[in-house]
Parts: C-alpha cells; structure tokens; sequence
C-alpha cells in the first residue's frame, strides 16, 4: 500500500470525532464516517467526499448520525495521481 500524502493543514483522525453529523448535513471533510442507526443498520464505515449530503437511512427514511473516524482525502486531490 503506498503511502498517503495530505497537506499539512489537513488532520488526520484515527478515532471517532465526538462530533456527530445527520442526515441533511453536508459533510465538512472527505473521509471514513461511521454510520449509525439502532434500527436496522450496524454500525459499519462509509466513505463520505466533502460536500455530499448526508443521507436518511434507505429503508425507513429515518435520520442516521455520522462521525468522522479519518480523514482522507480522494485520489482525485491527490497530487501523485494528478
């Protein structure tokens, strides 16, 4: 796996933030979040670009909550790819 190169004004989290996200919010910075809604979805991680929109949970449409576990930033932004 090579290694990942981001600007030094990009943090990089390795744990979950205690901030949390929902449904309807943007998503501040590109990154893995972890999903979460007790009804029927486990939490599992999901790689969110910076701008997108949170989603409501597919199946119920309920709000789902979001936190940041890294920041990552996509290939496109990259500069060894670009």
């Amino acid at each position: 796996m090579g290694s990942q190169k981001l600007q030094k004004s990009q943090k990089v989290r390795l744990f979950p933030t205690t901030q949390s996200h929902r449904t309807g919010e943007s998503a501040p910075v590109s990154g893995v979040y972890w999903v979460e809604h007790s009804k029927h979805i486990a939490r599992r991680e999901v790689y969110v670009h910076q701008g997108i929109h949170f989603p409501a949970c597919p199946r119920c449409g309920e709000a789902l909550e979001f936190r940041l576990v890294e920041q990552v930033a996509p290939i496109s932004e990259d500069p060894d790819f670009s």
